[in-house]
């Protein structure tokens, strides 16, 4: 039994949230059981880690039930940190273009607020939140990273060292860009494009091609399918993104 004085079991603390939800989740369960997309989820997240932590420099230090917490349900994947908000950046925008090479568009958000985690327990302003910027902001396929968030990077950071920390996590940006509406949200592509010259796998041309067609396939498919204008209008704003990133990078062959 708890008194007053000791502390409660339930309490929670400031997180780096990472709200992502998962874009025409009901029709693959309907389709194979969810079976397949859970596989994938699975797999593309222990690559996340993987990338982020090779990104950053860091070897195996990182022990992931302390420094990230990760939950899949649903439509939905959070993940949330104290403090390792490097990864979760990197981890989230990975997550992102690596789903949609598996037909899995995403939009989410990244905020931080207050939460409590456990193998139970999920709860806290934090959710509440994150879900209200990824249902009613985010709109398109596309993760928001939220005033919050950024706020919180800036006040655990040292201003002699680091002037704006985002620019410091690759050494290259911009890893964030502000879309028409005002808001700022995770250029995902620029995450394979900063990583191209170190990893013998990435081609940078076959990802664009491929994010290219899968982006073109879903337009096509909302025409002919008469879908509605809303789920069209993700798609187009995709299209829209995928040609600023072509020609700011000098890759203007792959523009839809």
């Amino acid at each position: 039994m708890n008194t007053n004085n000791e502390p409660s079991k339930f309490s929670t603390s400031p997180h780096f949230i990472a709200y992502l939800d998962i874009l025409g989740y009901k029709e693959k369960v309907i389709k194979d059981g969810g079976v397949k997309l859970a596989k994938t989820i699975d797999s593309t997240l222990d690559s996340a880690v993987d990338f982020a932590k090779w990104f950053l420099g860091h070897s195996d230090d990182v022990v992931l039930d302390s420094d990230i917490k990760i939950k899949a349900f649903s439509d939905n994947i959070l993940i949330c940190t104290e403090k390792r908000w490097d990864l979760l950046f990197l981890m989230a925008g990975f997550l992102q273009h690596r789903m949609i090479g598996d037909g899995c568009f995403i939009r989410g958000a990244l905020c931080h607020s207050e939460l409590y985690f456990d193998e139970r327990f999920l709860f806290g302003k934090g959710i509440i939140m994150a879900h209200e910027i990824e249902s009613r902001i985010a709109r398109f396929p596309r993760i928001i990273l939220h005033s919050s968030f950024k706020k919180a990077v800036s006040d655990t950071e040292r201003d002699d060292i680091i002037f704006d920390a985002f620019t410091c996590v690759a050494g290259m940006l911009p890893l964030y860009l502000h879309d028409s509406d005002g808001y700022m949200f995770l250029n995902y592509l620029q995450m394979p494009h900063e990583a191209q010259e170190s990893l013998d796998k990435i081609n940078l041309a076959d990802m664009l091609a491929a994010h290219r067609d899968r982006v073109k396939y879903n337009v096509k498919d909302c025409e002919e399918r008469y879908l509605s204008k809303d789920l069209m209008g993700k798609f187009l704003w995709c299209a829209q993104y995928h040609n600023h990133f072509c020609n700011k990078n000098g890759y203007e062959n792959y523009v839809i």
